[in-house]
């Protein structure tokens, strides 16, 4: 049956009228051990609040000779452009405070702590204030307002009132009072020591020293804030955050750092790193900000342009000689390439030596490296005494520990120091089977298992094809190479995989993306793997082997020397967890899950019901969107259309939950819902169905997400499984769930142990007095925490359709569920903190987005990365160009866990 591919979802600004399912309590029988836990949370007194509060919108617009703009939309999302104009419409709204205080205030209220302002155009206030409109003379604009707009003729201000606000009573948990509170909890936060990205705030240099790191950065501290309703209060949560930065300094001197002045203009990442970057000129009267392109193809010396002399006439002169003119300058670096800014169509260039690097720039994940985050996860780990004294600190200095906060106090808010606590289940574990029969327990961690050397793996691989070890850069010779491949296939064999290291070949090679692109190729349909030896992780190997595993569909295995160095020594347990990847990509399963054993002894009716949970009848989706990184300014003001899409990462179970299959595709940049996916729901279907000989009766579906405001969007997305339904069968309707994950949550959980507080055990899932009592949702660590504090997921229900076949599940057999699908991602034995179905789409998507840059950048030692996608990938304007783009970038690796 062909699948109308017409989208279903399009954006929508409206989801009032959706349903969410309703909150559901626990059930009468236990599914845990009950603990009691501390959680990161402060009661808001809410008692005495006025009744209403007052939104107001306050625009600023900037009128040139050629248009005019409102100014908080002016500019760019980048992080040095949204401080700059948070500054600006700041000191903005100061003036027209200033100017016109009897208008705002009311009696003896004269002064602006009534007010809370959100730095971009929402007022609001205990009282509706009348219209009010009026100019800024220019002579008073601030320095920003300079820095982020020229030639402005006029600026004009003007205040309407919005919308009336309910804040009493249960009107306290909706949306628009908790929007309220947040921005008036903000309000007392000092803006010269902290820096602030929406829910996050970070200490400045000059107040707290950053903390130095390689490559240019830094690492400042700060916190994540939220207001949520939390069991029977509203609460204030706190975290603590580190992030990297780049540090403000030369831009000369950052590149420097990243790889030496002999090297500027020369070096990939060098200009990977500083691309898209913001900086300040240090030579203008007034001195602007602007976002770099790259590394122009000329130096100062070199660049010339035509100019008009004191005599009038037209002269050719070089940047360098323009800068000894005009400033009184002498370039002292007049040999290096010049600095090209993002302009849209036009182009201006820059020496390097005159520029700075804007404070206050987050390093992206594009630019970080995999030493940068391990370094960052060792600075952010904090045991729970040192985290919880921590989040204190951090309350206590951004005046939300209590004490007397003005913007509060006008709504009649009061933060208290009662901290939340709540009762908690650490759930049942699920029974692990290997093909031996049940797995050997670990004495030390009772969350973890074992596989004893006479365990097998429930489906051994099998391949007798040839293989080839690639060994990149001479890291190994042959022979060491042959050892280890002989040590693997060993350990491989002993789990009952059918696999001889006779079969497989040495190939020394160099990292060119033009030689191993040529030997993968080439081996299409007569090579069963390609594994590869690397000396690290840090060069460009691993993703070009993954975007050439796509492309060929010949499952790759990419192994660094700390890892093969144990391998040699015929270290167990190194060898054991690559072989453990090695089965699920040959297509093996390495072992399967069970209902906890203790259901039977506890809990009799849903030991029943756990009959089904992991039969195959019942299918388990992941869906993960990942977003491309924000276009630059200059390019959406030229009206460029986004090139890098939003990839979905789909991973979906056959015949049991740790058997996973999966793919990538791709649709328009910034889209949170999934437009289009009845194709693809239609092909996971059908792979079920020649897995098991019928189709799923249950389907449950884990999708990422982050916040409650898209939980009724994300709802809407079981319109395309409906449709899907359709398509497989006739009369086809099976029972749908639909959860959203949300990972970046600010909630800590602690428990009281021997020596004090301490992380709660694996599995610990909150009662309902923990969680927020309007929606269906669980709170769940289903990890064990070594080092730091453990981080819990937040879970969501979002849609529950009763079919035909199968059944709702009640929410403690969805707790049971997903605690079990932590033990099935299948390459450790030990749960992970998200259900396998989940952490497998994140992979994919994370691998289709990785592919999709591999192919832009082309080659390792491609000397220029600031001329965009190459023109197969570039936005032709057509409609279905993400859909075409799919096509051309999706995997031909078939039905394997080729993510492992």
């Amino acid at each position: 049956m062909e699948v109308d591919s017409k989208p279903i979802a399009r954006r929508h600004t409206d989801f009032d009228h959706v349903q969410l399912p309703e909150p559901q309590g626990a059930g009468s029988e236990p599914i845990g051990e009950r603990i009691n836990t501390f959680i990161n949370a402060y009661v808001i007194d809410t008692t005495e609040s006025v009744e209403f509060g007052f939104k107001h919108e306050l625009v600023f617009t900037a009128i040139t000779a050629k248009r005019e703009f409102a100014v908080h939309t002016k500019g760019g999302k980048d992080d040095a452009i949204k401080l700059l104009r948070h500054r600006c419409l700041k000191k903005l709204f100061a003036i027209v405070f200033t100017e016109n205080a009897d208008h705002f205030t009311r009696g003896d209220e004269n002064k602006s702590g009534s007010l809370a302002f959100d730095n971009g155009c929402a007022l609001y206030s205990p009282y509706q204030i009348d219209p009010l409109d009026g100019t800024i003379p220019l002579t008073d604009l601030p320095e920003e307002f300079l820095e982020l707009i020229n030639g402005v003729t006029e600026l004009r201000y003007c205040l309407t009132f919005v919308e009336r606000i309910p804040l009493k009573d249960q009107n306290v948990a909706k949306r628009t009072a908790i929007q309220l509170i947040d921005v008036a909890s903000w309000m007392k936060l000092d803006k010269t020591r902290h820096i602030q990205f929406d829910n996050k705030a970070y200490y400045t240099s000059t107040k707290c020293p950053d903390d130095r790191m390689d490559g240019g950065k830094v690492v400042k501290n700060g916190f994540a804030k939220s207001i949520r309703p939390i069991g029977a209060h509203l609460a204030l949560q706190i975290d603590g955050k580190v992030s990297p930065f780049f540090k403000a300094q030369k831009l000369i001197d950052l590149c420097e750092e990243l790889g030496g002045s002999r090297n500027i203009g020369r070096n990939r990442q060098m200009e990977q790193q500083i691309k898209n970057l913001c900086v300040q000129t240090t030579h203008l009267p007034h001195n602007r900000i602007f976002q770099i392109k790259g590394f122009a193809k000329y130096n100062a010396n070199e660049l010339k342009f035509e100019m008009k002399a004191e005599s009038g006439e037209m002269r050719t002169t070089s940047v360098a000689q323009y800068f000894e003119e005009k400033y009184k300058m002498k370039l002292r670096c007049p040999d290096l390439p010049l600095i090209e800014e993002r302009k849209g169509s036009k182009a201006s260039f820059h020496p390097i030596e005159v520029l700075y690097v804007v404070e206050g720039q987050r390093v992206s994940n594009t630019k970080s490296t995999a030493t940068m985050i391990q370094d960052l996860i060792k600075r952010a780990q904090k045991r729970p005494p040192e985290l919880m004294k921590h989040i204190e600190e951090q309350a206590y200095k951004a005046f939300l520990d209590g004490s007397k906060h003005e913007n509060l106090d006008a709504f009649k808010y009061r933060i208290t120091n009662r901290q939340l606590t709540s009762a908690a289940d650490t759930v049942f574990s699920p029974t692990v089977l290997t093909a031996n029969g049940k797995a050997s327990d670990d004495m030390k961690f009772p969350e973890k298992w074992k596989l004893g050397n006479m365990d097998r793996f429930v489906q051994p691989a099998k391949c007798t094809d040839d293989m080839f070890c690639i060994v990149f850069e001479r890291c190994y010779s042959d022979r060491d190479a042959e050892d280890a491949i002989r040590n693997l296939f060993d350990a491989g064999r002993q789990r009952g995989m059918d696999i001889d290291s006779r079969n497989v070949k040495i190939v020394p090679m160099s990292s060119s993306f033009d030689e191993l692109r040529s030997f993968m190729f080439s081996k299409v349909g007569r090579a069963g793997a390609v594994i590869g030896f690397t000396s690290s992780n840090t060069d460009c190997v691993h993703e070009n082997l993954k975007l050439f595993e796509a492309e060929t569909g010949i499952v790759t295995l990419h192994c660094t020397k700390r890892v093969i160095d144990q391998v040699l020594q015929g270290k167990p347990l190194a060898c054991g967890n690559i072989m453990m990847k090695f089965n699920q990509k040959l297509g093996g399963t390495n072992f399967k899950i069970a209902p906890p054993q203790e259901l039977a002894k506890y809990a009799p009716k849903l030991a029943e019901f756990s009959k089904t949970w992991f039969s195959k009848t019942r299918m388990f989706f992941g869906l993960f969107v990942s977003h491309a990184g924000p276009q630059s300014f200059a390019d959406r003001s030229a009206g460029i259309p986004q090139s890098e899409p939003t990839v979905i990462g789909m991973s979906f179970t056959t015949t049991m939950p740790t058997k996973q299959d999966g793919w990538w595709f791709m649709q328009e940049p910034g889209e949170n819902l999934i437009l289009d996916m009845v194709e693809d729901i239609v092909k996971a279907l059908k792979c079920f169905h020649k897995a098991n000989g019928a189709l799923p009766n249950d389907i449950v579906v884990y999708r990422n997400g982050k916040s409650e405001g898209e939980f009724k969007a994300i709802s809407t997305e079981a319109a395309q499984f409906k449709k899907a339904f359709a398509h497989v069968a006739d009369n086809y309707n099976p029972t749908l769930t639909i959860i959203v994950v949300c990972v970046g949550s600010n909630y800590r959980i602690v428990t009281e142990g021997q020596r004090g507080l301490d992380n709660v055990p694996p599995g610990t899932c909150l009662t309902a007095e923990g969680c927020n009592p309007f929606y269906k949702e669980f709170i769940m660590v289903s990890q064990r925490a070594i080092m730091g504090t453990a981080r819990p997921i937040r879970y969501n229900v979002v849609t529950e359709i009763q079919g035909t076949v199968g059944k709702v599940l009640m929410v403690d057999e969805l707790k049971l569920i997903t605690n079990a699908l932590a033990y099935t991602t299948g390459i450790v034995t030990a749960p992970i903190s998200l259900p396998g179905p989940i952490d497998s789409a994140e992979k994919v998507a994370n691998r289709g987005r990785n592919n999709y840059k591999a192919t832009i950048m082309s080659d390792c030692d491609a000397s220029t990365s600031s001329s965009g996608p190459p023109r197969e990938l570039r936005h032709d304007g057509s409609t279905d160009f993400f859909k075409k783009l799919s096509h051309k970038m999706e995997t031909k690796v078939d039905h394997v866990h080729f993510w492992a």
